[in-house]
C-alpha cells in the first residue's frame, strides 16, 4: 500500500542573515516556526494557502543553527537553518 507524498519545503538563503523564504512544493496552512537549539520556539507564523513566506528574523535573534517547522494538524515537517551574524 503506498502513502501518499509529504510535501516538501526549501529554505534559502541558508546560512541566512536577516531573512530567509521558505518555499513549498504545494500550498500550505498551518504554522512556520523557528525554534532554537534548546527547543524554545523563537518565531511564529500563521499563514493560509502560502507556496511562498518570506521570514524576517528578530533583530536580538543570536546566530546560530535553528529549525524551521511547518505543522498542520498532526503533520510536521522540518528542516534546519544556520542564522548568521
Amino acid at each position: 500500500m503506498n502513502e501518499p507524498a509529504k510535501p516538501s519545503f526549501s529554505v534559502s538563503p541558508n546560512p541566512a542573515r536577516g531573512k530567509t523564504i521558505v518555499q513549498l512544493d504545494e500550498p500550505f496552512t498551518g504554522h512556520i516556526s523557528l525554534i532554537d537549539a534548546y527547543g524554545k520556539q523563537q518565531l511564529r507564523l500563521v499563514v493560509k494557502d502560502v507556496r511562498e513566506q518570506e521570514i524576517r528574523w528578530p533583530a536580538n535573534l543570536p546566530p546560530g543553527i535553528y529549525l524551521i517547522r511547518l505543522q498542520s494538524g498532526v503533520s510536521r515537517l522540518e528542516q534546519k537553518i544556520v542564522i548568521a551574524p
